[in-house]
């Protein structure tokens, strides 16, 4: 597949736009228009530079919100671990 301006200019922006759109939604007050809307008011992005970005920063920041739930799940909690010996004594005198 070709890479494009459009492409180029989509990634150059997202670098700027990603930060900023970090920042909005951490405060829970913007629905996704108004991020998207809040991206043509700080940089002057037509609508469809603006969906582009926002799209691709939502994706991104589902990926990461992802990782970090992978991470928290590699490990059992204490509780579990404790609730697993458990088990595996009492599977141990039934067999």
């Amino acid at each position: 597949m070709t890479t494009t301006e459009f492409d180029v200019l989509i990634d150059n922006a997202s670098e700027t736009a990603f930060p900023f759109l970090d920042t909005l939604d951490s405060t829970n007050e913007y629905s996704q228009l108004e991020l998207k809307d809040a991206l043509c008011d700080e940089f002057g992005y037509s609508d469809m530079v603006a969906s582009r970005v926002f799209d691709a920063w939502d994706i991104d920041s589902k990926r990461r919100h992802n990782i970090k739930l992978a991470e928290g799940l590699k490990d059992p909690h204490p509780l579990h671990k404790s609730r697993m010996k458990v088990i595996e004594t009492v599977m141990k005198d039934v067999l």
